[in-house]
């Protein structure tokens, strides 16, 4: 109700939403794999996924793109994994409030396409970084030519100023 409300005051009269995730349930990582064709990679990522995420394939909804190639020619390729159940409660809750959501993203990939969209940087083709720090989480993430080389969540700490 509260979200009908807000968007009835800003008067957005779209239902279409992009939303982001963030925390202890999802996972982005930057994975090296040998050459292989780009059909090739969902099988290949079946094997490794347990040695970069601690849940069952099952339980995540996956996602990977190709970022580039390296020096010695391997794939780099980013993946990110959502415990499925965060995903299904996120998406219910805006159906709830009868709106529907057509991505969701990883929270600090979320700040960093807001980031390119508004065009606050020049692609110069040096390294920037790109965080996000809330009450609770602090997103991390490295760009170079509009490609990510690192993301990280961290706890962010207690904030012990009074305002």
């Amino acid at each position: 109700i509260a979200v009908k409300k807000g968007l009835a005051l800003a008067n957005i009269v779209s239902t279409s939403v992009r939303a982001a995730v963030a925390g202890e349930g999802v996972i982005v990582r930057y994975l090296k794999l040998p050459p292989m064709k780009k059909e090739e990679i969902p099988t290949a990522l079946s094997f490794e996924l347990e040695r970069y995420i601690p849940y069952k394939e099952s339980e995540v909804i996956l996602d990977y793109q190709l970022v580039g190639e390296t020096q010695d020619k391997k794939i780099r390729l980013l993946i990110v994994a959502a415990r499925r159940n965060l995903i299904q409660a996120l998406i219910a809750s805006y159906r709830q409030a009868e709106l529907h959501p057509v991505l969701i993203d990883a929270g600090g990939f979320a700040v960093c396409n807001a980031f390119f969209f508004n065009q606050i940087h020049k692609n110069t083709g040096e390294a920037i970084g790109v965080i996000h720090i809330a009450k609770e989480l602090t997103v991390v993430n490295v760009l170079k030519q509009n490609t990510g080389y690192f993301s990280r969540d961290t706890n962010s700490p207690p904030h012990t100023a009074n305002y």
